[in-house]
This record gives structure tokens, C-alpha cells and sequence, in this order.
């Protein structure tokens, strides 16, 4: 053991030392006559116990004793005084020391046993300490988590109803006097009018029976704002003073109640998106399917002899059609660009001829609007690969939003290009000079106008260009928008686009250079007809045969050799997925082109997935059917 004895007199200094020799020969003694010297010594040694006069060399009195514990509070402490004086022994013991002793009557047994009953009290309190502080720190934390639980303790005394809250009660309720008595009456007081009787019959439950009991109420705090809270006690009875009491927890779920609102909310919308959706799946259905039909008669109608007259009111019946179909597309795509549904079908088309056909139905539209639109193409003569679609859509929307928002342009230049980047080729769609003067802010709104079409908040006047920039997003296209005082507004947009190989299996006289036999399933009367008729003008040399359904496809392949299956998905008695399946398990290698009014990403998905080698959406140009059935056969005579 080491022992500090903190003592000016020499006198006091030697007999200490030989009653600490008596009572322990083995015993450390450390000296020292100031008190920062003894100090010092406690903090560069492992000091067990101090001996402490308080009369030193630099200080005197009480305070030698409080300066010490304020420095070094490792060890306990035992004042030695050769004075008798009751008060300050008094004062000693209250201020910590372990121990007040008189040196004239001291003896080894007193001073030992003293020592070993401060050492043994020091490490008692230490302990005691030790626990206290993790105490403090537990209800610290269990403090803090009921702050961000938003959640209280309470006790009711159900004689008298005075009620005891914790902290976070008084911070629910708004109360900054947290020391002001309550009782159950102040808590109804916050309670929502409604609600009084429940909380009321709550608490009378709580008093009565030992099982736990819960309820949801509302209170109104501040007079003004609504909080959710949740109830929960139970009679609890306490042994040591014998008493009985509502003891529960209190805590605050506006949020928890907030977000289930908003989820049910959300739910609600859900559904009404997805009859939405159904809808528009029916009426995509319904209107593609037959339109699919009217073009494909038009297509026979252009390939009959007719008169000058008949053939311009063909013509001008085939730009209505396309009219028609832009403007289908636009409605039943509109539910698939707030989804991100919308697929991209590649295919080979003439660039030039695609331009010259889109330049007659945006001239029909903007002569509606009082505007002159011309399309200007250079250097666009060749094939290419893209969504044809997807193009137009785009040309169509940006028309209709300059005939819109531009309204002072009524004669509106746009022009077209096809430009090479390195390895890249890009399709570009340019408009300069727009009158309308645009500010910064107004241009960033503007191209962020397809984010907004998940909120269903576009106005007409912008839902074209929403729609437009979700069209080259999904492209992975840019917009631009420059505008400047001296040159107006300009509007571009680059499409990635691919160039196309030139093999055909068309001759110059336009005949199929090889016999086909085509299986067309399909249960559309009209559609089947039709269908048949376009495919034979390519060539006599093909064949087709007709299946209505699944069922009668599967069976045909069983009987017959074919070259190519077009598939209809959507068909009585068995669809065209499942008779897809089916003829996958025996025929792995014949080429299926899926036939739909569905333009949905899931449908295309599907399609691949059980087996189908393309996808076309209807209604389809004759030439995108010819252009897929050329990539297929291509692709098997490689």
C-alpha cells in the first residue's frame, strides 16, 4: 500500500510514521510538507490513501482539504489535525473525508483501522459512482430516444386522479411549466371533443383491471393543431408504500397517422391508375385492331388502278389515317410516358420517304392552327435504323407546341439532317428564329416539363413538349433551346439513329426473291383479309394460311412446314403467348412475329421472353411489316 502523509511539523511527520510502522511494517510512506507537492506526488504515483493536515506550508485551513478533492479525487482522504476541534471535523467529513483523527491519541490499531474502513468506503462510493454515472447515461439515452420516439410516462393516482408526467408529455402538449402539478382533469383538457368519452372510459379501464389496455385519440394543442396519440396502461401496485396506481405511456403518432393518409392516398391512386390503364389498354385494343385493317386497305386501294381523282382521294384518306394514328398514339401512349412504359421497336426505314410523308400530316395540322410548316431535308436519302413511330410522335408534338406557345410563328421553317459524330449518327430536327423571346428560368422549366407528368399537372399548352422531351429521353436524345434578343429561339433535338445494311430480299421489279409460306393467326375477320391481301402483293410466290385462334395455330404447324408464324397476342380460346409456348416446345428455330394493340413494355417483354422473335405494334404500315419480316428471313438465310 502506498500511503501520502501531507504534514509541516516534524514532530507530527515521525510519530505518524512510526504508528503506520506499527500497524503495517510493509507499508510505502510518501512525504511532503506543501500541499502541491503532495499533489504531484498523487499523479505521478499509485497513492492508496492520504494523510492530509490541513495546516501546510502553501495554505491553510478548510480550503486545504477542498483544493485537494478538486485536484486529485483517485483516492480517499483522512485528516489528521492535533487540534481538537469538533466543528471542523464536522466540516471535514461532510466535505469527503473519510476520516477525522487526532494525532495526540492516536494509536497503530485506530490508525489502521481507520485507514482500512476509508479505503474499503472509497471503493464503495467509486463504485456507487461508477453506477450513477452509467445510470445518468442510460437515462441520457433512454431520455433521448423518447425525444425522437416522441413518447411519455405517466402514473395516476386513482383516488385522488393527480397524475405524475415525464418531460416529453410536457413537450407533446406544448406545457413549458414542466414543475406546475397535474392531474387527469388538465389532460382532458387537450383532449379532441370527440374523443373525451373514450379517453375518459381509458383511464376509468386502467384503474380497474391489471391487464394492459390501448387506445388512439386525438388532442388539440395550442388550440389549433391536431396530434394523433396513443394510449397505453395499467393498474400497477407498489409494495413498498402500498399504493395502487394507472401507470402507462403516452406517445405522440401524428407522423405514423400522417403517412398512413398519404399511403392510403397513394393506394387509392394506385388503383385509379390502374383502371385508368385498363381502360386504355381496352380502347388501345379496340381502335388499334381495326385501324390496323383501314390501313392495310388503304395500302390495296394504292396498288389498284384508279383515276387521278380517286388516287388524291386515297392519298389524302392514307394522311388522315397517319393523322389519326399520330394523334392515337399520343392519347394511348400518354398513360405508358407517365409509367416510363413506353418501348422502343427498332427498324429499317427509307429516311427520306418517312419525312416526306410526316411533312404532309404536320401541314394538315398546322394549316388547322393558321400556320404555315414546311420540313426541309438535306442529305437524308438513305436507310436507317430507329423507331419510326417514336419520330413522328416527336415531329407531331413539336409542331403542336410551337402552333401553341409560339403562336406570334406562323410560318415555321423545320429542318432535318442526319450528322456523324465519330462512330455515331444522329438524326436532327432544327427550328430558328422563333419569335417568342424565352428567359433562362423559362427555358429550365421548360425542359423539365416531363417530370411533371407523373403529377398529372401539365397544361394542355405544355403537354406536347412533356410528352415530346419524354419521347427523346427514351431514345436517349437531347433537347436544346437557345434564346437570344437579335436571333429569337431556336429549338433542336438529336436522335441517335443507326445506319441500315442494304440486303433485301426484294428485286428491283419489287417481287420476293424467295417462296414464302406465312401462317397469319389472327381472329379479326377484316384484319385477316386484309393482312393476306398485302402480303400477297409482294409476291405470288407466297402463301399464306389463316389460324383464328392458338388452338388452330398449334395444329397447323403440326401438319404444315412454314417459314414464318405472325402471332396475334390477343385472341379468344387460346392467346397468342400461351399458342407461342406451345409451338416453342417442337418448332425452337421458325421465326414468330408477335402482332398487338398493346404498346406496353410488358407486352413486348413478354413476347420475347416465351419465344417470339419481333414485335410490331398495331396499326402497322405495310412497309414496318416488310421491313420485319426482311430482317427475320435475312437472318435465316445468313
Amino acid at each position: 500500500m502506498n500511503i501520502l502523509l501531507l504534514e509541516k511539523s516534524l514532530k507530527n511527520t515521525e510519530k505518524v510514521q512510526t504508528l503506520i510502522k506499527k500497524w503495517s511494517p510493509t507499508e510505502k510512506v510518501f512525504l511532503s510538507t506543501a500541499l502541491f507537492e503532495g499533489v504531484t506526488l498523487v499523479q505521478e504515483n499509485n497513492i492508496d490513501i492520504v494523510l492530509l493536515n490541513l495546516d501546510l506550508e502553501d495554505t491553510m485551513g478548510f480550503r486545504t482539504l477542498t483544493t485537494f478533492q478538486d485536484r486529485c479525487d483517485s483516492c480517499p482522504v483522512i485528516v489528521i489535525s492535533d487540534k481538537n476541534n469538533k466543528i471542523i471535523a464536522n466540516q471535514a467529513i461532510k466535505a469527503g473525508a473519510s476520516d477525522f483523527l487526532l494525532i495526540d491519541i492516536l494509536s497503530p490499531t485506530l490508525l489502521g483501522q481507520s485507514i482500512s474502513s476509508a479505503i474499503h468506503l472509497f471503493e464503495t462510493q467509486q463504485e456507487l459512482k461508477s453506477l450513477k454515472n452509467e445510470m445518468l447515461i442510460q437515462k441520457k439515452k433512454y431520455d433521448e430516444a423518447q425525444k425522437m420516439a416522441q413518447f411519455g410516462q405517466w402514473e395516476l393516482d386513482i383516488i385522488s386522479n393527480d397524475m405524475e408526467w415525464s418531460d416529453q408529455i410536457f413537450s407533446i402538449l406544448a406545457i413549458e411549466n414542466r414543475t406546475r402539478r397535474t392531474s387527469l382533469s388538465d389532460y382532458l383538457e387537450f383532449v379532441h371533443f370527440d374523443d373525451k368519452t373514450k379517453v375518459a372510459q381509458f383511464f376509468e379501464a386502467c384503474s380497474k383491471g391489471n391487464q394492459p389496455i390501448e387506445i388512439e385519440h386525438r388532442i388539440l394543442v395550442n388550440g389549433r393543431s391536431i396530434k394523433y396519440i396513443a394510449l397505453k396502461g395499467k393498474v400497477s401496485f407498489n409494495e413498498i408504500d402500498n399504493t395502487i396506481k394507472a401507470v402507462g405511456t403516452l406517445q405522440n403518432i401524428t407522423d405514423r397517422k400522417q403517412s398512413e393518409a398519404l399511403l392510403l392516398e397513394k393506394n387509392i391512386n394506385k388503383k385509379s391508375f390502374r383502371i385508368k390503364q385498363q381502360v386504355f389498354d381496352d380502347l388501345s385494343f379496340h381502335v388499334r385492331t381495326p385501324l390496323s385493317s383501314i390501313v392495310n386497305l388503304i395500302f390495296l386501294l394504292e396498288k389498284m388502278e384508279a383515276s387521278q381523282e380517286q388516287a388524291e382521294l386515297i392519298h389524302g384518306l392514307r394522311v388522315s389515317v397517319a393523322d389519326l394514328s399520330v394523334v392515337l398514339n399520343n392519347l394511348l401512349n400518354y398513360s405508358l410516358l407517365v409509367g416510363d412504359d413506353v418501348t422502343i421497336d427498332e427498324e429499317t426505314f427509307d429516311l427520306k420517304q418517312f419525312i416526306q410523308s410526316t411533312e404532309k400530316i404536320i401541314q394538315i395540322k398546322g394549316q388547322r392552327e393558321g400556320a404555315n410548316i414546311q420540313i426541309e431535308y438535306n442529305d437524308i436519302d438513305q436507310s436507317i435504323i430507329s423507331d419510326p413511330r417514336k419520330m413522328l410522335q416527336i415531329i407531331y408534338n413539336l409542331s403542336k407546341h410551337i402552333t401553341s406557345f409560339y403562336s406570334e410563328s406562323k410560318n415555321v421553317l423545320i429542318q432535318t439532317n442526319v450528322k456523324n459524330d465519330n462512330k455515331n449518327m444522329f438524326f436532327t430536327i432544327e427550328i430558328n428564329n422563333l419569335v417568342k423571346q424565352l428567359e433562362p428560368f423559362a427555358i429550365k422549366e421548360l425542359l423539365s416539363l416531363d417530370a411533371e407528368l407523373e403529377h398529372n399537372e401539365i397544361g394542355d399548352d405544355d403537354l406536347h413538349f412533356a410528352i415530346l422531351l419524354k419521347l427523346v429521353k427514351f431514345m436517349n436524345g437531347t433537347v436544346q433551346i437557345i434564346s437570344k434578343r437579335d436571333s429569337g429561339t431556336s429549338i433542336s433535338i438529336n436522335l441517335p439513329i443507326k445506319h441500315a445494311n442494304s440486303s433485301t430480299l426484294i428485286s428491283e421489279d419489287g417481287n420476293v426473291q424467295l417462296a414464302l409460306n406465312i401462317l397469319l393467326v389472327e381472329d379479326h375477320f377484316i384484319n385477316q383479309i386484309a393482312t393476306k391481301k398485302v402480303l400477297k402483293t409482294w409476291s405470288s410466290d407466297i402463301s399464306v394460311d389463316i389460324a383464328e385462334n392458338g388452338v388452330v395455330a398449334i395444329s397447323k404447324v403440326k401438319e404444315h412446314q412454314y417459314d414464318l408464324i405472325l402471332m396475334d397476342i390477343q385472341m379468344p380460346v387460346m392467346n397468342g403467348l400461351d399458342a407461342t409456348k406451345k409451338i416453342r416446345e417442337t418448332n425452337p428455330s421458325i421465326p414468330i412475329i408477335a402482332l398487338t394493340a398493346n404498346a406496353s413494355k410488358q407486352e413486348q417483354r413478354k413476347s420475347l421472353e416465351i419465344g417470339c422473335n419481333e414485335y410490331i405494334v398495331k396499326p402497322f404500315q405495310p412497309e414496318e411489316l416488310y421491313a420485319k419480316i426482311v430482317g427475320q428471313m435475312s437472318r435465316r438465310t445468313q
